[in-house]
């Protein structure tokens, strides 16, 4: 199950090599037909509440209602029956709302914390425990007292990721590292695609100071460091059979809470309760091949097909579906490679998540090497598509970054697609594209998946 969990193995993100730690890495062209309800699947994506003017929970003197911000625990946070936690009632520097928590998400202090090794007293040691921690909510109010603060993307509040009041739970004294980790997990639609956006803007321009890394379920698909205005990122992918998806925001800036400002967060899939067939699958039966219904009128040409306005008398015969080695299921005569002929062109999304999923049988495609090094994808790679197996024609050569899809043609036989970091070879996908073998929109091969493609008349 992909989600965003507290622990898991340490990871590295490619660029830059900021390490992200352990916990915050194991987390967890956008199609739904019309006939597929589309639902929105993340919570409090505008960050509008807890709504900083409501004065029946921000009284005068509080520092919401003084200074148009305030930060909040995440939903994550579990208060210790002996007491609020590291709050305090006498200031508002510290101050815990009333212990209210931010609608929707949950929150980690990125960097851990040293610790006394138990093992061996006097040696420090970095804290093995996920430490929760708190976002800091802006009210566009606070633009009247810091012109330079911009204001929200959307209505009247942002997240700045770079937050303060934390404290360090063993000593009580302030700590001066506040970058946040701001994730949330969602129920989805298994193998269905979805489609994240968000927007994003520096508070400073100074190198170094905002960076956030952007993981969704189990890969960064996004590198944010300066810009000085709101920027829209749009990321397709598709989910897996778990049911479950997460998305994570990571600033691992300088620390000293003035952060990269988030709003506008929002994941765009199937309503849960009307998910679509899964891929490869007819929705309904194509009366062919057709048997008689005894007692009835036949209703058959002479080739065995249903004739249309006919009086019913016919009824599908089952036929025995494909199983692929992934377990998926391909009706006859359904899906992107039904009967003969190829591609005109073919549509591949980079979803940097190495799973491979495909309908084609052992042998038929390859994906080199299967194991991506502890860096991972690059958020934005370079990809070239040759013709054959081989390398032949280059049917494409571009940047591309995580969660977008780019087309080619013509497509013949075999394809060779391969994805670079800069000019280092991360993965090398082979696979067959003339429908002599199986292929279904969202098979996936390493870093790629099959979006869509146009047939051959």
């Amino acid at each position: 199950m992909k989600r965003f969990k507290t622990r898991g193995d340490v990871h590295k993100a490619v660029r830059l090599r900021k390490v992200i730690p352990a916990f915050l890495l194991a987390i967890c062209t956008f199609s739904i037909t019309a006939q597929v309800s589309a639902a929105e699947h993340i919570v409090n994506g505008s960050f509008e509440t807890p709504d900083l003017n409501d004065t029946t929970l921000f009284p005068a003197g509080s520092r919401a209602a003084v200074l148009d911000w305030t930060t909040f625990f995440g939903q994550n946070y579990q208060p210790s029956p002996a007491g609020p936690g590291p709050c305090s009632t006498s200031a508002f520097p510290v101050e815990c709302n009333g212990d209210l928590l931010i609608d929707g998400w949950s929150v980690l202090w990125t960097d851990t914390l040293l610790m006394d090794d138990p093992a061996n007293p006097g040696n420090l040691i970095p804290n093995p425990n996920p430490e929760p921690g708190r976002i800091e909510i802006q009210h566009n109010d606070i633009t009247i007292r810091i012109p330079h603060v911009s204001p929200a993307k959307f209505s009247n509040q942002k997240a700045e990721l770079d937050s303060h009041d934390r404290v360090d739970p063993t000593t009580g004294a302030t700590v001066d590292n506040s970058n946040t980790s701001l994730f949330q997990n969602f129920p989805v639609c298994p193998q269905t695609p979805h489609r994240l956006t968000y927007w994003w803007k520096s508070r400073t321009t100074i190198p170094g100071d905002n960076d956030v890394r952007v993981v969704l379920d189990d890969a960064v698909v996004r590198v944010h460091m300066l810009t000085d205005s709101w920027q829209q990122e749009t990321i397709d992918f598709v989910t897996d059979a778990s049911g479950t998806s997460g998305v994570a925001f990571v600033s691992i800036g300088t620390g000293e809470t003035h952060g990269m400002s988030l709003d506008g967060v929002s994941v765009i899939g199937p309503a849960l309760d009307n998910c679509p067939p899964p891929p490869g699958s007819c929705e309904e039966c194509d009366t062919d091949p057709l048997a008689d219904v005894p007692g009835t009128t036949l209703g058959h040409d002479d080739d065995d097909h249903h004739v249309e306005g006919s009086p019913i008398g016919c009824e599908c015969i089952p036929v025995e579906p494909t199983v692929t080695r992934s377990g998926r299921v391909i009706e006859p005569e359904c899906g992107l490679c039904a009967g003969k002929g190829g591609f005109d062109n073919l549509t591949l999304l980079y979803d940097g998540n190495n799973t491979t999923t495909g309908s084609q049988g052992d042998g038929k495609w390859s994906v080199t090497p299967e194991t991506i090094p502890l860096g991972g994808f690059p958020p934005t790679a370079n990809i070239v598509v040759s013709e054959d197996k081989d390398g032949g024609v280059v049917l494409f050569s571009g940047s591309v970054k995580t969660g977008e899809t780019f087309v080619f043609a013509p497509v013949k036989n075999a394809l060779k697609v391969e994805i670079f970091d800069g000019l280092l070879l991360v993965q090398t996908v082979r696979f067959h594209a003339s429908c002599s073998q199986p292929l279904e929109k969202l098979d996936s091969f390493g870093g790629i998946t099959i979006w869509d493609g146009v047939r051959k008349p």
